[in-house]
């Protein structure tokens, strides 16, 4: 599929993706840098490997509630990178792997857990209705 396939289905989708969590700017940079509908998931990829990166720099800096709102946020974007993805399993696998790692980075950042409850509802109700081959809590 095209470029104008990803556009459209990120245009069509937008309010889903920003009430889900997906930061507006960070949402128009995947529309802008996947240049087709094949490489859309590892596009979903690189954004949740970087807002991991700053969920453990956080959670390092010992600012534990940033570094949930980040661990949500890369477990948000590793979601929408596999939930479309039925041609290479392998790959979906590995990226609910990803989503699974960044939810339990969520649950392991200590008093955090407590002050980001909605993220953590909305990830128990994406896990739970995701067809991940593992349980993710």
């Amino acid at each position: 599929m095209t470029k104008a396939a990803v556009e459209a289905s990120i245009d069509q989708g937008i309010h889903r993706f920003l009430a889900d969590g997906v930061h507006y700017r960070d949402l128009m940079d995947i529309r802008a840098a996947a240049p087709d509908w094949a490489t859309l998931p590892k596009t979903w990829v690189r954004w949740g490997a970087e807002a991991e990166a700053r969920a453990e720099k956080a959670l390092a800096d010992g600012t534990s509630l940033t570094a949930a709102t980040e661990f949500a946020r890369a477990s948000l974007y590793y979601h929408y990178g596999q939930y479309l993805l039925f041609d290479d399993v392998a790959l979906k696998k590995s990226i609910q792997d990803k989503k699974c790692d960044a939810s339990m980075g969520v649950s392991n950042s200590g008093a955090a857990r407590l002050k980001a409850s909605h993220f953590l509802s909305w990830m128990l109700f994406f896990n739970a209705t995701s067809s991940n081959s593992r349980y993710c809590p």
